[in-house]
């Protein structure tokens, strides 16, 4: 049976805003998770114009950690990365989050 190819590849551009929620791992790895803003844009069918946002967390380990750490709100920034779905139980329910891992961050401007 052959297997069909897949891909989990995002690419966001958009505002960094909150702060960051750093943690590290018992092995001392560094990961740091932020919140990305991004615009939509549309022209209702009157002619008026609309913009709304949607605002996705993300989650950097080591060296992208490092940079989600040191980049100050409402940089723009291109995150690429894949979504993650990540599923827990906190003693009464699964919760489930749908988080994008970021692989890398790149500053377009501040």
């Amino acid at each position: 049976m052959n297997a069909s190819p897949t891909e989990n590849i995002v690419f966001l551009i958009g505002e960094l805003k909150g702060i960051s929620r750093n943690a590290e791992t018992k092995t001392g790895a560094k990961m740091v998770r932020r919140v990305i803003s991004v615009a939509r844009h549309w022209t209702d069918q009157s002619g008026k114009f609309h913009e709304d946002f949607d605002d996705f967390e993300i989650v950097g380990w080591g060296q992208v950690a490092q940079q989600l750490e040191e980049l100050v709100n409402g940089a723009l920034v291109r995150v690429k990365g894949r979504i993650k779905v990540e599923r827990w139980y906190d003693g009464e329910e699964t919760k489930m989050a749908i988080r994008v891992a970021a692989e890398n961050v790149v500053l377009l401007c501040y």
